[in-house]
This record gives C-alpha cells, structure tokens and sequence, in this order.
C-alpha cells in the first residue's frame, strides 16, 4: 500500500457519498472536540470523521475540514495517482489504437475508455478530484477534468448535434409513427437533462474548490470553460436572454464570495467582467443595472482597484455598444461616475485606486467626445461641439484638483509667476492621509495637462500648455519630498518641457 493510501480512500468514500459538497476549509486539528466544543451533545448529527488517522477529517453538512498536517500525505498520494492514471490513459489509449489499425482497417472508431480519466487504477481514487481539494490551483488535475467531462457528456451532445445538423435537410424517406417520434423527443430530453445535471455538479465542486482557494485562476478558467462549451440550447429569444441572467445572477454570488474571503481579488473580478460581457444584454439596462450593483462594493473597499477596473470595463462596453445612442444620455451617465468617484475622494483621502479611477474618467470622457479609438490618434470628425465639451472636462479636472492644493503647492497658471518662497512638505507629513490627497491632485493635475496636449484641447498646447506642464511639474516636486526625480522623468519624457511639443 502506497503512504497516505488508506486516508486516501477514506476521505474519497466520504466525498462519493456526499456529492453536494459546498464548502472546504484547512484546520489545524479536524476533530468534532476540537471544532464543536467537548459537550457531544452539541456535535451536529451525521458527521464523517477518519478512522485511519485521528482528527485527519471531518465531513458534516455538506462541510468539509481537513486537517493542516493530512495535506502533505493526501497531496503526495494524489500526485502519484494522478501520474498513474495518465499512464493506464496512455497505454490504453496506445492498444486501442494498435487494434484497430493493426487490423486493416481504414480508421478505428470512437474509442470507449473502460478507465475513467484521472481515476487511479491501483486504488480506485479519484485522483484528480483529491489533488484539487488540496490544491485548487493545479493545472493538469483541471485539465483532466475537462477531459472526463468531454467523454461523460459526448453522447448527448453528439445527439443534439445530430438533432440539429438534420433539422435543416430535406428527408424523402416516409414519416415514422408518432410513438417513435415520441420515443426519440423523450430520449432528447432526457440526454439534455443529463448535460444540464453534469455541467452543473462541475460547476458546483468548481465552486466548493474556490471556497479554499479564491484566487485559484485556473479554477476560474475551469468555470468559464465549462459555461462556454456547453451553453444552454434554447428555442426562443426570450428564454435565452432569461437563462442568462440566470446564470449570470449566480456567477455574481460567486465571485462576492470569493471577494469576501480575500479581498484585491483580481481573478474573480475579471471573471465577473467576463460573464458581464458574455450572458449581458446590450441593447436594455443590464450593464447599467450591474454599475448599479457593483457601486456599493466600491463604497465600502475604496483601496481595491480590481473593483474600480471592472466598473471600467463596463463603462467601455457601454461606450462601444448600443445602448447608449444619444449623446445626452451618455453625459448623464459620466457625470453620475465622476460624481461618486469624488465623492469617495473626499471622503476617503489618500486612496491612490480612486485617484487613478478619475484618471480614467477623464480619459474616456475626453475620448467620447474626440470621437477617437486611440489617444494619440485625430479625429477627421469631431461631433458637434467637442471641442468645446473637451475644453470643459480639462478645466473641471484642474478647477477639481487644485481645491486639494495648498498656496505652497499650488499650480501656477499661465501668466502667473510661479511662487518659490514655500519650502516642500517634510518627508513624516508625506506619508499623512492629506499628504498623500496632495501628492495624487498635483499628479492628477500634471496628467491632465499632458492628456490634453495629446488630444489637441484649445488652450492647453503650444508655449501655453507647455507652461503651465512646466508648472505643474515644479507643484509636484514641492508636494512630494520624492518629487523631483518623477518630474525630472516626466521632463525626460516629453511630458513637462517646451521641447516635446511638437504635437501641439
């Protein structure tokens, strides 16, 4: 018997026998003494606990604790099972071949594994399922998956695919009575309904993996691989659109979840993103309603840009689609943005996500109204009015900025001397809260300077706009003790000097 097999085999029979198991956890010890309290009357009826190794498990309401020391066991066994189920997968896959070709025969027919994949043929152990549980970031074990659920669900797709590909042809042969018809739309039924039932314990034990580890990215990419290749087959429109709210309602709660348990999780925002782009409705309020949803995580982790980013990528969505024809509708749109963004500003100083937010804001805003995909292209056709409203937008982000500025820091304008008599923030005042508010509006200020230049805004290029770049440069250096190396940067690339502004 190989180390760590017979707790392998425990703990394997206890998670067939539960199928619905939505929630992992490591503990340092895994007994019901241990996590109920030593009053037995208080131990939840119905718990699985091992008999191999004392206090390696406890399975209860669809729970599973696993104790910290059973990892390094479990996770060897499983990693040579793995190994040993890929063998017999090959070999067998090898004599199949040399049978069937060997034979004279043109091509070997679809192969049927009497091996399920990622089963250890020593044990019998899920091996695949085990090392997941242990560690849910491992890329071959999902890989093997995919393979397992490819074959467990290829008979009936290959049978709505058939369905499918003869519903368009033209049949000469007679009509078969309706008792066979009815028979066939049973047998239909019944294929989709057991695609629905695989395709959904996949996604539940995908789910029960992310409660252990939330920012697993391949399990992510496991999820999304099994919503794309086994979309829902529905008739109408109407259900289709029904369905996929539905699924995106639910991958919402997932990805929350996952937010909850560890925050700055980029992995599960960007799979929101994705089913937001994918099962969303551009054409109705959906990616409006979703801005409104995702407002109130904004609110309360103002420091997790990942949140930021996701409202960004809907706003660009919003941009490129159709749900937003009129020009009006859209600025109203923007302005309630701009307006949470500063109002989260001012009410949490120093947050560096919330100032690089309304970096984005006045890019997209800017690049609306241009009319342009790039921002260092020109628009042949502005809209109606854009300089104008390009204008308005770089003035407001100044105006907005310089209310965080102090005199010492303060932006000289175009025909304004600049003022040297200040001395720069002392490097303990830097690290303040206001400090910090002060350092990002002169940054913020000096970027949109530059943003304006590249989109040819009036008044802010030629010896003008290179002033008043020089100024805020200066104002950057004095607000932070660290300031004059940026600056000089910025100089050396062409951001605050009179040289590099050919463009304007």
């Amino acid at each position: 018997m190989f180390p760590g097999q017979a707790l392998a085999l425990e703990l394997d029979a206890a998670l067939t026998n539960d199928p619905f198991l939505d929630e992992l956890a490591f503990v340092q010890s895994a007994t019901l003494t241990d996590l109920f309290g030593p009053n037995e009357h208080t131990h939840p009826p119905g718990a699985v606990t091992s008999r191999v190794t004392h206090g390696a498990f406890v399975l209860v309401e669809h729970k599973l604790a696993v104790s910290v020391a059973a990892l390094v066991p479990l996770y060897n066994f499983a990693s040579c099972a793995l190994k040993r189920a890929d063998e017999a997968t090959r070999v067998e896959a090898e004599n199949t071949a040399n049978t069937f070709y060997g034979s004279g025969k043109p091509s070997a027919p679809k192969r049927k594994n009497t091996h399920e994949i990622g089963v250890d043929p020593v044990s019998g152990v899920d091996a695949a399922r085990l090392l997941l549980l242990v560690n849910g970031d491992h890329a071959t074990a999902w890989n093997r998956r995919k393979t397992r659920l490819l074959l467990q669900v290829g008979d009936a797709g290959n049978g709505n695919k058939e369905s499918r590909d003869t519903s368009d042809t033209v049949d000469d042969t007679p009509s078969r009575p309706d008792d066979e018809t009815a028979v066939d739309d049973r047998k239909s039924n019944k294929s989709s309904i057991d695609l629905k039932t695989k395709t959904q314990s996949e996604l539940f034990f995908v789910e029960c993996v992310l409660s252990r580890f939330p920012k697993a990215q391949h399990a992510w990419g496991h999820r999304r691989w099994v919503l794309s290749e086994f979309p829902a087959v529905h008739k109408s429109s109407q259900t289709r659109n029904r369905e996929n709210l539905e699924t995106f309602d639910s991958e919402v709660a997932v990805a929350n979840a996952a937010c909850l348990r560890k925050r700055l999780n980029y992995a599960a925002w960007r799979h929101r993103r994705w089913c937001a782009l994918r099962f969303s409705n551009e054409n109705s309020n959906s990616l409006q309603d979703e801005l409104t949803r995702a407002a109130a995580f904004v609110q309360r982790n103002v420091s997790d840009y990942c949140g930021l980013h996701y409202r960004q990528s809907l706003l660009l969505r919003m941009m490129s689609g159709n749900a937003f024809k009129k020009q009006d509708d859209t600025k109203i749109e923007w302005n309630d943005e701009v307006s949470l963004i500063r109002t989260l500003i001012s009410r949490y100083p120093g947050r560096e996500a919330l100032w690089c937010h309304a970096r984005f804001l006045c890019f997209a805003r800017l690049q609306f109204f241009a009319g342009e995909k790039k921002p260092g292209g020109v628009s042949l056709k502005e809209k109606k009015g854009g300089g104008t409203e390009k204008e308005e937008i770089c003035k407001h982000e100044l105006e907005y900025a310089a209310s965080y500025l102090s005199p010492s820091t303060r932006i000289a304008g175009e025909n304004e001397s600049e003022s040297t008599s200040f001395e720069p923030l002392h490097p303990s005042w830097a690290e303040h809260p206001a400090g910090e508010q002060v350092r990002f509006a002169t940054a913020h200020a000096l970027w949109v300077l530059e943003l304006a230049r590249r989109f040819r805004v009036p008044g802010f290029t030629g010896n003008s706009g290179a002033k008043q770049r020089t100024n805020a440069a200066i104002a950057l250096e004095k607000a932070w003790p660290w300031g004059k190396r940026a600056a000089d940067g910025m100089r050396w690339a062409r951001i605050g000097g009179g040289k590099g502004d050919e463009c304007g």
